[in-house]
């Protein structure tokens, strides 16, 4: 209750500007007309890129965790689903997006994991404290 108001305002402002971040480099998501979203969620639509299934578990052996999501057929086949509440509580701020978005990006057009790993952890090692939580 004492940090329910500013956690929840911190996670829709980071995922508004990941969301941003991710359609500034070409993915296309859901509800961009919109504001991408008005919670922790992002939906990306990536048939461009791979099926759902097949890319969140690549992207997973970047150190990159992103969920498959179904799409109703007239938006796409293939969807991922990103939610930023943990990254939010280890002190994500809407400055971080791009970076985020990057490995995010980079992994979707078949960078290796060996590549990335790297990248990514460089990118993680800033999140290193907690925030929203009682003394």
């Amino acid at each position: 209750m004492k940090c329910g108001e500013a956690q929840a305002e911190a996670i829709v402002a980071n995922a508004k500007a990941l969301g941003q971040a991710l359609a500034e480099r070409g993915v296309p998501m859901l509800g961009a007309d919109l504001g991408f979203t008005e919670s922790h969620t992002l939906i990306l639509i990536v048939d461009k890129y791979g099926e759902g299934g097949g890319l969140a578990n690549y992207l997973e052996a970047c150190h990159i965790i992103i969920g498959a999501a179904g799409l109703a057929p007239e938006v796409g086949t293939s969807g991922l689903r990103i939610g930023v509440q943990e990254v939010t509580r280890w002190r994500m701020i809407p400055a971080d997006a791009p970076d985020i978005a990057e490995c995010i990006v980079a992994a979707l057009s078949g960078g290796t994991p060996e590549e990335l790993k790297p990248k990514v952890a460089k990118v993680v090692i800033r999140f290193d404290t907690i925030q929203f939580t009682l003394d």
